[in-house]
């Protein structure tokens, strides 16, 4: 590699939408980097350093955009960092199996004039089709670096990192080699490149034009104005519709060059002039790029073709429109009955554990500092911690279905599903992530480019029981119904998905009416998942989990062991006097104070629901043990259902309000979870008490 100049290089990293783009972020930087929003919006920010010879460089991990002609939050990110911050060369990384596809933004980032690496990735895909990559053609025809990679696998970074320090090296000695028209300047002269060189030069001649466009967009190029103006992008228009000196010459030379080119292509006088052209050099750009992938793609000779394509039989079964759905509930209960299956044989050490730990504080003096370890920190946080096993085998589990390209899967599916509630499959995708985490979850509804649709998805949400309930979960059926624990809670979650979408119909029917727009959706091959990408993943969740019940969890059993215990232990206590006050709302669902107080403090953290029973049944020993003689089945039962779809946590909420705008949305969440949970846990309680005397 070249030796630099010991300066930090901002790079901006930027493809479509599922392209690697992120998975080579943090390949590239490691745990070095740090997330926040970008100003005045709640899309995700990234940004990472690593060092390559000796220089510091800065990646900026950019929101997956089609176009630098916006449609969505995330893409209008993109498009106002690349047109407004300073950085010294983009990383555009595209799929090898959609190349063609995928230079269509390729051509509008090379149009800025900024030194550009192109990363094919998903190598290791686009061979198994027994397709080749003829690199150095494709650099020489888009006169840019390319280098052939698979992000996942890890092949391709060094040379990514050679080039890429070539090419901030050679930037830096010389500048002006970088016109931004390398790309084009390949292509042979047609009525499309005539048009893109006569607006350019417009643009250019009216000073007052670029004046106006460069206070906004300080880093474009009069040559990237052409392009997207050509395009159809409404916002630079604006521009040359404004009323300042020059804009009627500006108008008249623009509605000129338009002109002759309509007469070039032959087309009718009578039609749009505008929209014609946009649409003409759409399928100008995309030919070319055919062109481009078409020259640079060859087929092995011994490949064996006639081989059935693995992706196609598997989605043969799991996209069939009337088994799909049932073998998607089939999946995710085989999930859950592995869970547990897996869970049992590490709990039962981790139990023995947890005897031996409360044995020692048994011994300890003065009694206060042993009742704090035994009922407040043990009894808490630690029955928080000894269900680990069970949490980090499902973020494994749920990790292989995401990896493997199953997830994806599940939104097409759902589809039709979702258009009955006004929402198309794309939304479907947040309410899946909602089995991790809410927030998150709500965070991702920014993707819907409708409104009411995000309102919709958000108010959905919540009913998806995230990763903080499986604890809850995991304790009451491991405790109630050992047999059949993954049965329970496989009718947990699934209850959870009901609610939602009666959620959803309902809001369809009454406040929210708009049905949702057609959404083209694409679906990844399917792929093994690598068993090391895996283990980090589910570790990096559980590691969450395992600090929170370290930290919040910890903090909030100590608190709550002393509102316990003051003035006096158990029944006098002001724990006790807070249930009580309450207490006769969830009398008719068989709930007592102790149960009360759990849901309350549920609010906070699901997870510590867990700690505020093993408190306040002063429980030296296993939790599990102890409800069944202090719970019915009929109450644990409703207890269930009633965590399953009461109020979500505070920093849900939080970030419900934020997302939607709004905070009358995470009041009318609140508002029908507990309406919903009460009546539905009423219900269950009965049934269940009448089922237990038959």
């Amino acid at each position: 590699m070249p030796r630099m100049n010991n300066k930090t290089y901002t790079v901006a990293v930027i493809g479509q939408p599922n392209c690697g783009k992120t998975t080579l972020f943090n390949a590239l930087t490691g745990s070095n980097q740090y997330v926040g929003n970008w100003p005045g919006v709640t899309v995700e920010k990234k940004t990472g350093t690593f060092e390559l010879n000796g220089n510091s460089i800065e990646l900026q991990d950019l929101p997956g955009t089609y176009s630098l002609i916006p449609w969505s939050a995330d893409e209008k990110v993109s498009r106002d960092y690349l047109f407004t911050e300073h950085y010294d060369a983009i990383i555009n990384i595209l799929e090898a199996p959609h190349l063609e596809r995928q230079l269509y933004l390729t051509f509008q980032l090379a149009s800025l004039g900024v030194p550009m690496l192109v990363a094919v990735n998903m190598m290791d895909e686009f061979e198994a089709e027994g397709k080749l990559l003829d690199t150095n053609r494709l650099s020489a025809l888009l006169g840019m670096p390319v280098v052939a990679m698979s992000v996942r696998l890890g092949r391709g970074l060094e040379e990514l990192k050679s080039q890429l320090a070539e090419l901030l090296e050679f930037s830096h000695q010389n500048r002006k080699e970088h016109a931004g028209k390398k790309a084009f300047a390949q292509l042979a002269a047609s009525p499309e490149t005539e048009l893109l060189t006569a607006i350019e030069a417009v643009m250019i001649e009216n000073t007052m034009f670029q004046s106006q466009v460069k206070t906004d967009y300080p880093q474009i190029t009069p040559f990237t104005e052409a392009l997207l103006y050509l395009l159809g992008d409404t916002g630079l228009k604006c521009y040359t519709e404004q009323q300042m000196p020059g804009s009627e010459k500006l108008e008249q030379s623009l509605l000129a060059a338009k002109l002759e080119y309509c007469t070039k292509k032959h087309a009718r006088q009578t039609i749009k002039i505008d929209e014609y052209i946009a649409e003409e050099f759409g399928i100008w750009l995309y030919g070319v790029a055919r062109g481009i992938a078409r020259e640079c793609i060859k087929l092995r000779k011994d490949h064996d073709y006639a081989r059935k394509n693995r992706s196609a039989l598997i989605d043969k079964v799991v996209l069939q429109p009337v088994i799909g759905l049932p073998v998607f509930l089939v999946v995710i209960f085989l999930l859950f009955q592995t869970t547990f299956t897996l869970g049992d044989i590490f709990i039962n050490y981790l139990e023995i554990g947890l005897e031996y730990i409360q044995t020692i504080a048994s011994k300890l003096q003065p009694a206060w500092l042993s009742s704090i370890l035994q009922h407040g920190i043990i009894g808490g946080a630690g029955n928080v911690l000894l269900l680990t096993p069970y949490v980090f085998i499902m973020f494994f589990l749920l990790s292989f279905l995401e990896d493997s390209g199953y997830m994806a899967r599940i939104a097409f599916v759902t589809d039709h599903i979702m258009h009955k509630l006004g929402l198309h499959g794309r939304a479907f995708i947040p309410l899946v992530m909602g089995f991790g985490c809410n927030v998150p979850a709500l965070m991702a509804i920014r993707t819907l480019d409708n409104e009411k649709d995000k309102i919709k998805a958000s108010l959905m949400i919540p009913f998806m029981s995230c990763s903080a309930r499986l604890p809850v979960y995991v304790l009451f059926a491991g405790a109630f119904f050992k047999n059949y624990a993954g049965l329970v809670v496989f009718s947990l979650y699934f209850t959870g998905i009901v609610a939602g979408i009666f959620t959803g119909w309902l809001l369809s029917k009454t406040i929210i009416r708009d049905k949702s727009e057609g959404v083209i959706m694409e679906l990844p091959p399917y792929r093994m998942p690598l068993i090391k990408n895996m283990f980090l993943s589910s570790w990096t969740k559980t590691k969450s989990y395992i600090v929170k019940a370290g930290t919040i969890i910890l903090g909030l059993s100590i608190l709550l062991w002393l509102l316990s215990y003051y003035p006096e232990q158990g029944a006098n206590s002001l724990l006790a006097g807070m249930g009580r006050t309450i207490a006769w709302l969830f009398k008719p669902l068989g709930f007592d104070w102790i149960m009360t107080v759990g849901l309350l403090s549920g609010f906070v953290a699901k997870e510590v629901v867990i700690s505020t029973l093993g408190i306040l049944y002063a429980s030296t020993g296993d939790l599990s043990t102890l409800l069944p003689t202090v719970i019915t089945v009929p109450t644990a039962l409703a207890y269930l259902v009633f965590i399953v779809l009461y109020t979500p946590c505070v920093a849900t909420l939080a970030v419900m309000k934020t997302e939607t705008g709004k905070a009358r949305w995470a009041v009318l969440s609140v508002s029908w979870g507990l309406f919903l949970a009460w009546i539905s846990a009423f219900i269950v309680r009965h049934v269940a008490q009448l089922v237990m005397q038959l």
